[in-house]
């Protein structure tokens, strides 16, 4: 090729390949060395740190519990060895087959091996854990140290989660009220009409009934006084009551392709967590806080309903226990009666089809066949197998009325362990484990003993149970930090081995924070070295606002500064987002448009305001109008930082806003200041917005979120 000669590379490039093909001038592909100049290289495509990230999670998670219950078994390994050497041993083989124990542990029980209580005798006395529990707390006779360690060591492995740190110990187990108004405060910024009073006692009534899910939506439409017709209030009050809700009924005026316009969830589907990272992608943030919120209400409804009145986890465990017993009476006795052959497929078939008993409850047990660990079929399967069954027997034996009423409430033959459990807070076991370690003080005096610490053993294993690391703080491996690669930010104070009552004086928690604040503030787009604003800072939602409605036109034309100011004072200083519908409203009031024209002249948005206020929105419910003045703005400003940076860890938080402005609000103001929920960094910085620029109108010299505000100029269009 001469230095004249021109071609083109074309070059098509993809996730995980890359096209290639040379021509000359007319699109000829071209030849060197005897080969067509056109190819492709292909190369695996690049994957995000999802599913490294979810293993590390899961590896640490499982390594800090391993920690827990190392220290729990220290505390209690001294008075144990007294009685029983083998039984940390036995305990730790327990999982194995025989031949897989250690040659010291060649015995066929794996928990007790007394001459007069072995294993068969604790199962006979205690069927689930939940009973020995329930005895340990009601109970005032001695025990077993090793009984009172197993119930401790229950409760270690399934703890509760953390999501509620307002839930004291010693007070309700839930609140669905509380969580029904916080589900309220997230749609300042919404067109949802949910009414703010509402009777706490009605809402847990009819949440904690024996209804079925949809008499539940019944009662909760007329309680709240929402009509069918209002569908979007109507599909959030199926997932309150744990049916399912279609997103694109939830927020219609978002965009969706067909898969997505079918996606329905509810927070009972098994695969919820895997629907919920698709939601998370599709919705904003605000929006995605909604979804929380209501969430939250309807997991405190979901506990309520597992506690009932019941003060304590394993009472209420243990009569759910009773109760399937004593169905499963009823139901053997029912096919007994009139069908030994579905009496057969229902509970002795070894070949375990999805909807009978065996494969409902995940075994079966019968002549000689024992067989355990089979998976657990869905229970609307084993209700629907049942009610076919049914059918055909007399529909006026008190049994079979009595089984069918039942599956309608569903609470026929209820199970101990269900995806539910996973709205317990760590708060309702702390509460019972106290209860236990206050009944088992009075003949394990050890549990009473105080080290040079000060606290006693008792106090030790409630802290054990419920500390958890606060996420500003991070992983604790100082003395792996200058290994290459090693994610740590702590700072230690001293060298050792750190356990929740010496935390404070291992670790410098407020260092800690300030080098992880370094860590999360993202930076801004335009000013190297600066700090963007969090997104839900008030200039930062100015500017977004302001961005998005300069953009705005009637009939073709940018609306005047003006009447842009009064659009941005009327509709948007509320708080809420403004739709279509209140823009075109506003504008027939005010005779800008006509009714003839209004679905026609607006152009510049897309179906109504994407971005709102919302900040100003929460923090008038807090000071009023007075949310406008220089003072105030400064405090906001610096509350939604903080609660930026540090999420869900409230108690920061509350030291900040205590230590800096603690004489200058009230309780209540405080209390529902620490409701708020802030998240989500800004592109931009205050300097970049503020910093003085010329104004392309008129010359004058401005910063860029004024001149933004003066004129109808956009960060896009300068």
């Amino acid at each position: 090729m001469g230095s004249e000669f021109t071609y083109y590379l074309g070059l098509d490039m993809g996730t995980d390949s890359l096209g290639w093909a040379v021509t000359d001038s007319s699109y000829h592909i071209l030849r060197a060395k005897g080969k067509d100049l056109w190819g492709v290289r292909l190369f695996p495509a690049a994957e995000t740190s999802v599913e490294r990230r979810t293993y590390r999670v899961s590896r640490r998670r499982r390594q800090r519990e391993v920690a827990r219950i190392g220290a729990l078994k220290e505390l209690f390994a001294d008075e144990i060895e007294k009685v029983d050497s083998g039984f940390f041993v036995r305990l730790d083989e327990s999982k194995f087959h025989m031949e897989d124990r250690s040659e010291s542990n060649k015995q066929k029980y794996g928990l007790f091996s007394d001459n007069l209580f072995t294993d068969t005798e604790y199962y006979a006395k205690y069927p689930t854990i939940f009973h020995l529990r329930k005895e340990l707390l009601e109970s005032e006779k001695p025990h077993d140290v090793r009984l009172v360690y197993l119930a401790l060591l229950n409760m270690f492995k399934h703890r509760g989660h953390f999501l509620n740190s307002s839930l004291q110990i010693e007070g309700e187990n839930s609140s669905v009220g509380e969580s029904y108004h916080t589900f309220v405060d997230t749609l300042n910024d919404s067109e949802l009409e949910f009414p703010e009073h509402v009777s706490e006692e009605q809402l847990n009534e009819i949440l904690r009934s024996n209804d079925s899910r949809k008499r539940k939506v019944e009662k909760l439409l007329a309680e709240l006084n929402i009509s069918k017709k209002q569908k979007r209030e109507c599909q959030f009050i199926n997932l309150i009551c744990g049916l399912k809700g279609k997103l694109s009924d939830l927020f219609p005026d978002k965009e969706y392709d067909e898969e997505q316009k079918k996606l329905a969830f509810s927070f009972r589907d098994s695969d919820y967590e895997e629907k919920e990272n698709t939601i998370r992608e599709l919705l904003d943030e605000s929006e995605m806080d909604m979804i929380d919120a209501v969430k939250a209400v309807h997991d405190s409804a979901v506990l309520s309903g597992i506690m009932k009145d019941y003060p304590y986890l394993s009472v209420a465990r243990v009569a759910s226990y009773e109760k399937h017993k004593q169905d499963l009476g009823i139901l053997k006795g029912v096919l007994k009666r009139y069908d030994k052959k579905a009496y057969f497929e229902m509970f002795r078939n070894e070949n375990i089809k999805e909807e009978s008993y065996s494969a409902y409850v995940g075994s079966v047990n019968y002549h000689g066949i024992h067989r355990r660990g089979l998976g657990s079929g869905k229970q609307e399967d084993f209700y629907t197998k049942v009610k076919k069954v049914l059918k055909e027997f007399p529909q006026d034996d008190e049994d079979v009325k009595y089984i069918l009423v039942e599956i309608e409430n569903e609470r026929f033959l209820p199970k101990q362990l269900t995806a539910s459990n996973g709205v317990i807070p760590n708060q309702v076991h702390a509460r019972e484990m106290s209860a236990i370690l206050k009944q088992a003080e009075h003949y394990l005096p050890f549990l009473k003993e105080r080290d040079d610490t000060g606290l006693s053993v008792s106090e030790k294993i409630l802290q054990l149970f419920m500390f958890q690391i606060p996420y500003y703080v991070g992983p604790l491996g100082q003395e792996y930090k200058d290994k290459k690669g090693y994610n740590v930010w702590a700072e230690r104070k001293a060298p050792g081995k750190i356990y929740p009552w010496n935390f404070e004086e291992k670790i410098d928690v407020k260092k800690s924070a300030e080098k992880f604040i370094g860590r999360m503030v993202r930076r801004c787009t335009y000013l190297s070295g600066e700090q963007a604003l969090p997104k839900q800072s008030l200039l930062y939602e100015k500017f977004q606002v302001l961005n998005e409605l300069n953009n705005l036109r009637v009939r073709g034309e940018k609306i005047s500064v003006s009447l842009k100011q009064e659009i941005y004072h009327e509709l948007f200083e509320d708080g809420k987002k403004v739709s279509m519908t209140r823009l075109t409203n506003f504008l027939l009031r005010n005779g800008i448009i006509s009714s003839d024209e209004k679905d026609s002249c607006i152009s510049g948005i897309d179906g109504g305001f994407h971005n709102s206020l919302s900040s100003i929105g929460k923090f008038k419910g807090v000071f009023g109008d007075t949310v406008y003045t220089d003072e105030h703005r400064k405090m906001i400003e610096d509350i939604i930082f903080w609660g930026t940076v540090y999420g869900d860890g409230k108690k920061l938080l509350k030291e900040k806003v205590e230590e800096t402005y603690g004489n200058q609000l009230t309780e209540v103001q405080k209390k529902r200041i620490f409701g708020f929920k802030f998240s989500g960094w800004g592109r931009l910085s205050k300097e970049f917005l503020t910093m003085e620029g010329a104004s392309k109108e008129d010359g004058e010299i401005k910063g860029l979120i004024q001149a933004m505000w003066d004129t109808n100029c956009n960060l896009d269009v300068v």
